[in-house]
């Protein structure tokens, strides 16, 4: 099921169709989505892609902004708005993809004027950036500060999240160490030793989970899932 944020409203979709008078079968012909997706939609069990969100307002007769409910409208809502990518809105501002992300995600802008070659002048960032997005300067300005503004505490939300799984993915690796310790103790008691069974270290293979794992693979996958923690640690303290 798909999560993104654009402030998707069903509610709103079932008005609009209503209003509209449009079947679940015409809205699929008109989107290009399968009828079930639709269905979907109005339960507001999925949400649509950016892409998918103006031909679904087209085909019920509103603007895209009317299916949505929004609070405080950040660069993400004025971006699905438009029905963009990540990747189509950097193309279309001719920055990099990574920067355009982090512009997004923190608001922050590297320049507050971009320089317009074929009119040899520097023009404010709002005012180059806004056709863009299709806003006016002053409602992309206020989703520049309101999407930094909810910066601290989307920061805040990933670490918690990278928090639980840490501690989930230590409780799971120390699980499979206990079990694969036990049972390569069993093996060594029982006796249940061959030359194939050893590795080139005499490392006698652990039965885990119905598979035979040398015990020296388990440690390095210990190893291996702390490091991938630290690198995600690292990518987002980085881009504070």
């Amino acid at each position: 099921m798909s999560t993104f944020p654009c402030g998707f409203d069903a509610a709103k979709l079932r008005a609009a169709r209503t209003a509209a008078g449009a079947s679940v079968t015409h809205i699929a012909r008109e989107v290009g989505v399968s009828e079930r997706a639709v269905s979907l939609y109005l339960a507001a069990t999925r949400v649509p892609r950016p892409e998918i969100l103006p031909r679904l307002a087209k085909a019920v007769g509103v603007e895209p902004a009317d299916l949505c409910t929004v609070e405080h409208e950040r660069l993400v809502h004025l971006r699905v708005l438009t029905g963009r990518s990540r990747a189509e809105m950097a193309r279309a501002l001719g920055i990099a993809e990574e920067t355009y992300r982090l512009l997004e995600t923190t608001g922050r802008r590297g320049t507050r004027a971009h320089y317009d070659r074929a009119r040899d002048e520097w023009i404010a960032w709002d005012d180059w950036a806004a056709p863009a997005f299709r806003a006016t300067p002053e409602r992309l300005l206020a989703a520049l500060r309101h999407t930094e503004e909810y910066w601290p505490m989307l920061r805040e939300q990933r670490w918690q999240r990278i928090l639980l799984l840490r501690d989930v993915g230590r409780e799971e690796r120390a699980d499979l160490g206990d079990r694969a310790l036990a049972d390569h103790g069993a093996d060594v008691a029982d006796g249940h030793r061959s030359g194939s069974a050893f590795d080139h270290r005499g490392v006698e293979p652990a039965v885990v989970s119905g598979h035979r794992v040398p015990v020296a693979v388990v440690w390095w996958w210990r190893s291996a899932s702390i490091q991938r923690v630290s690198g995600s640690l690292e990518a987002i303290l980085s881009s504070q």
